[in-house]
């Protein structure tokens, strides 16, 4: 069952709050991504796979950093 607007409101609130003081990206990525999902949906923490590898249209290899599939995909670009 869906969430209710107030519902979801409350939840990235909480969220928000939560994540309001993060420091390092890379330490707190995994963490950052579950718990976004679970603003939205308490199964996307257990569905979430992360580092999957892909194949890249040129043949090599890469990953993405976080997969729901079907739903979700995260990609971070450093430049």
């Amino acid at each position: 069952m869906p969430f209710s607007l107030a519902e979801l409101r409350h939840r990235a609130a909480d969220f928000a709050r939560s994540h309001a003081d993060d420091g390092d990206e890379k330490s707190q990525d995994q963490n950052f991504v579950r718990d976004l999902l679970d603003v939205f949906t308490p199964q996307g923490r257990r569905r979430v796979q992360f580092q999957v590898r892909v194949k890249k249209p040129d043949g090599s290899q890469g990953y993405v950093d976080a997969l729901w599939p079907g739903n979700y995909v995260k990609v971070a670009l450093v430049l």
